[in-house]
């Protein structure tokens, strides 16, 4: 199961974070580590650690979050959830694990996201989410340290299979990077056919993106949408 599964931290700031996390996916199995955008003095200090490990050793530097996801499967992002009331991809560590579990049977690639110590994972970043985890703390305590949330999470896809007539599993089959593509043909067959007058095009983007990841499209759902906005496009040129 670890081999497909990619754990990303989104503009980590603490070295110490960054090896904790480091930590806890070792613990549990994990070994491929992403890094986006790190703060250089925190990202210098990890590498650089006379007791880093292979984890941290082999982990990956991106300079944005898509280019680290770009060729994943399934992306769950991870959010205390009490200020979000425009996801409406929730998902527990229940389903999670079903989720992971039937991804990597279907040999499907995850990646699971974390954000910075500070803000967490921007309502932008979200948007790039098939799931988004909501770890189930205290409402009166809802952040955790970012090593505490890495660690909770490989030890629960860990954990035993979840129990059978589960319904949650994963109908992703296209990756982040074809999406984008889907995403950008649609915007433009919107534009061509004349619908986004009078609208924000940033915000019609945004949700074009939402609903293509929200909808976990198949193979041949992006080949009759892309038929779609091609036809639409052909149409509005000549």
């Amino acid at each position: 199961m670890p081999a497909r599964i990619k754990f990303i931290l989104n503009e980590p700031r603490n070295p110490k974070n960054i090896g904790a996390s480091a930590r806890g996916m070792a613990n549990f199995g994990f070994r491929d580590l992403a890094v986006v955008n790190p703060y250089a003095a925190a990202w210098r200090e990890t590498r650089s650690a006379v007791a880093a490990g292979p984890v941290v050793e082999k982990a990956k530097k991106y300079a944005s979050l898509r280019a680290a996801i770009r060729r994943q499967h399934v992306v769950i992002g991870t959010s205390a959830g009490y200020r979000r009331k425009e996801v409406r991809r929730w998902i527990g560590l229940e389903e999670l694990r079903t989720i992971v579990d039937a991804s990597v049977k279907a040999k499907k690639s995850v990646a699971l996201i974390f954000g910075s110590e500070r803000s967490g994972l921007s309502n932008e970043d979200l948007g790039y989410c098939h799931y988004v985890l909501r770890i189930p703390t205290d409402a009166a305590v809802p952040s955790m340290n970012l090593g505490q949330a890495v660690a909770v999470v490989a030890c629960a896809i860990r954990q035993e299979k979840a129990p059978r007539g589960a319904k949650s599993e994963p109908k992703a089959e296209i990756s982040v990077e074809h999406l984008e593509v889907l995403v950008e043909r649609a915007v433009k067959a919107f534009t061509d056919a004349g619908l986004q007058k009078g609208w924000d095009p940033r915000r019609t983007k945004d949700r074009i993106r939402k609903a293509f990841y929200r909808w976990n499209l198949t193979e041949i759902d992006t080949a009759m949408l892309h038929g779609l906005f091609g036809w639409i496009i052909k149409r509005t040129s000549s």
